[in-house]
């Protein structure tokens, strides 16, 4: 790979992560001139990030206004949130449809680290595995287009408002009067454990829910903006 490929990746990675923390919010400004700074490099690879985080929904750039972090709202949440949910389900079809024999067994790794992490109130730990269990799922598909679809919408759809869902996982794992398996946190092992048994039905059914009440969650945040 060319040196300049190398930093333009790198560029990337830095603004994406800037994003996904909160250190860059909704509405705020890119300057290449002090990206560039940070990261000890020319123009040219921050302008090549910046059109590929343009291009996956993260940056929006206008004519005589440069780019700026994507602006979030109710409508915008909805959608992502829509679209999160068609691509895992038809993920979850091609599953059973393929007729191969899968092996569940990081499905299942990624569900014990997840009860792990609530059970030691590890918000961080949680949403990080929360992903990867979510990202198996749609890997075990096999279809290469739709993990990488996948991939995009849901980092967007879980960090619409930065932080806040890390804030908010915090304050619940916080709360030591509320049981430990709750509701969400307990759905992630019921999904694997109907996708073992090969119940499609209610793995579809038990998916659903748990986007929907993910979308309709946020979808209220959205309201307070």
């Amino acid at each position: 790979m060319r040196p300049k490929e190398n930093l333009s990746v790198k560029a990337y990675r830095h603004i994406l992560a800037k994003i996904t923390k909160g250190e860059l919010k909704p509405g705020d400004r890119l300057t290449e001139r002090a990206l560039a700074s940070e990261l000890g490099c020319s123009h040219l690879p921050i302008r090549e990030a910046i059109s590929k985080l343009a291009q996956a929904g993260w940056i929006e750039q206008r004519a005589g206004r440069g780019a700026q972090v994507r602006l979030v709202d109710k409508a915008r949440i909805r959608s992502l949130w829509e679209f999160r949910e068609i691509l895992e389900l038809g993920a979850v079809d091609l599953i059973f449809e393929s007729g191969a024999k899968n092996d569940f067994s990081r499905l299942i790794a990624q569900e014990k680290r997840l009860s792990r992490n609530y059970e030691q109130r590890n918000a961080e730990a949680y949403l990080e595995h929360d992903e990867s269990f979510h990202l198996e799922l749609v890997h075990l598909s096999g279809n290469k287009d739709l993990i990488h679809t996948h991939k995009l919408i849901f980092t967007q759809a879980v960090h619409a408002y930065p932080g806040f869902m890390m804030g908010a996982l915090a304050i619940t794992m916080g709360d030591r009067s509320k049981p430990l398996r709750e509701e969400e946190a307990f759905s992630h092992f019921d999904i694997t454990q109907q996708l073992v048994k090969g119940n499609r039905d209610q793995v579809r059914h038990l998916l659903k829910n748990h986007i929907r009440n993910g979308a309709r969650y946020f979808s209220q945040v959205g309201e307070q903006k």
